[in-house]
């Protein structure tokens, strides 16, 4: 395996590696650990190659140069996607935050107009939706700057095509789960939509505070609210397990 190839596959390794500690926060507190602060790891580099020039001093290689370069410009990508995410998803830690307040039950039951409590609900959950929709798009923007890179930098068509292979072989790795946590996430919102419209449709609800739940006198649509709730609470703990 050439310089070329262990440079970058370190640079993306160490970086990629830490991004996963950023979305902790966003998970139900008595199911997740403490977030772990995130830091991006400098990337060690083998020094440049040395070669001995016709007055006896040493200069650094072209390819060796071109290495570095290479590399240094992956890691600025990588970091600037780290520091991206890491604004976003403070975002989305708060908006998710307030949509599950608003989704509890003693929340739903002291509203004292249930229909305007949905559209509350509504509402924050675009936010949280339009917020995941710049996440997943400041991955995909960077894998086109990814490629946009090797393009530019890698003269081989054949070199090239193995750095991508191995570019997206990491990708699946580390980036991949965030989008399928993303994907649980839309169905957990979609399910609280579901449940906050079904009680919007009742004649009354009922809060029973010893077990911090609301009935309703229908018993089909206990039932569906009962099958909603299930939804969600294995939809989180499904986040939970896949983050861990």
């Amino acid at each position: 395996m050439s310089q070329k190839h262990i440079i970058l596959g370190v640079s993306l390794l160490i970086i990629l590696s830490g991004v996963g500690y950023i979305f902790l926060g966003a998970l139900p507190v008595e199911e997740s650990a403490t977030p772990t602060p995130t830091t991006v790891a400098p990337t060690e580099t083998k020094p440049p190659t040395q070669q001995q020039g016709a007055a006896g001093t040493t200069s650094t290689s072209p390819d060796a140069a071109n290495d570095i370069d290479l590399s240094q410009a992956f890691e600025d990508t990588l970091n600037t996607l780290v520091a991206d995410i890491q604004k976003r998803t403070i975002t989305y830690i708060n908006q998710r935050q307030a949509l599950s307040r608003a989704m509890t039950p003693n929340t739903i039951a002291a509203a004292k107009d249930l229909t305007q409590h949905f559209m509350t609900v509504q509402r924050l959950s675009a936010e949280q939706r339009t917020t995941i929709d710049d996440i997943l798009l400041s991955f995909e923007n960077t894998n086109a700057d990814i490629e946009s890179l090797l393009f530019k930098n890698v003269p081989s068509e054949e070199q090239r095509a193995e750095l991508m292979q191995n570019w997206q072989n990491m990708r699946k790795t580390y980036v991949s789960p965030y989008f399928d946590f993303f994907e649980i996430e839309e169905q957990i919102i979609t399910a609280q939509l579901n449940l906050m419209n079904l009680y919007t449709q009742q004649e009354s609800i009922t809060y029973n505070e010893a077990a911090d739940r609301i009935t309703v006198p229908n018993p089909q649509a206990q039932a569906q609210a009962n099958a909603l709730r299930a939804v969600i609470h294995d939809f989180q703990r499904e986040q939970v397990n896949m983050i861990r």
